[in-house]
């Protein structure tokens, strides 16, 4: 295990298979600060985590290929998470992050095993490819201030039934709800203006799909879901505006 220290600042650099106790377990010491990018990549041998509670950043790729890790505790007071943090993590089946963080890096659950979570109110953006490829995933928890969504953000998540959408959000990115097969409805909120090309695309078991009026569609905004029925519904400001 490597620790460098600056301006009494401790980051854990890197964490070889021989740190990982006989039964999988790595506690991350309680001075820690930071992890670095890939300080855990491809240890396949560890099946859990326990971070420090000092810990406020997980580098970039951090845990990235780590396919039998099971459990990961995240402190309070966790601020940042990386670009392809938990990428590949296949054995991990749920996560919850702290209202701390308040950076989620692209790519941070890419091809995961997670079924299920739930994010912190701290996160206000989900960048490109957060849980692309989730195969197992079927419930997401979003936060009530999330303001974008960018591409890819759920595309492949072939078992997600339900995403709730909520009512803060203002952008939706290309693709971002892309082969999506297994969901059954969805209402863009209020305040989005436009969807892009494909954000709705390939959504073969896609039922129901309620739009705020006067909505700007892209070509093939929704397309190839023959099965969903679009409706479109008042804005709820022009309906406070009109009484």
């Amino acid at each position: 295990m490597k620790i460098v220290y600056e301006n009494e600042t401790a980051t854990l650099v890197k964490v070889e298979k021989s740190d990982i106790s006989k039964d999988g377990v790595f506690i991350v010491p309680e001075d820690i600060v930071r992890i670095s990018k890939s300080a855990f990549c491809w240890l396949t041998n560890m099946t859990a985590v326990h971070i420090g509670k000092n810990v406020k950043s997980l580098g970039n790729g951090c845990f990235a290929h780590c396919k039998n890790l099971e459990i990961v505790n995240l402190p309070d007071g966790l601020e940042r998470i990386g670009n392809a943090c938990f990428l590949d993590c296949k054995a991990l089946k749920s996560l919850a992050l702290p209202d701390s963080v308040t950076h989620l890096g692209s790519s941070a659950f890419t091809s995961s095993g997670l079924e299920k979570i739930s994010l912190g109110n701290g996160i206000s953006l989900l960048r490109e490819s957060t849980f692309s490829n989730c195969s197992k995933l079927t419930a997401v928890k979003l936060p009530q201030q999330l303001k974008e969504i960018e591409p890819y953000a759920f595309s492949y998540c072939v078992n997600l039934t339900e995403l709730e959408l909520p009512q803060s959000l203002e952008r939706i990115g290309f693709s971002a709800c892309a082969w999506c097969y297994s969901l059954k409805e969805i209402e863009i909120p209020d305040n989005v203006e436009k969807l892009e090309y494909f954000t709705i695309y390939k959504c073969k078991r896609l039922e129901k799909v309620s739009l705020p009026a006067g909505i700007n569609l892209d070509n093939k905004a929704i397309y190839e879901s023959n099965q969903a029925t679009i409706t479109y519904r008042d804005r709820k400001k022009e309906k406070e505006l009109a009484t």
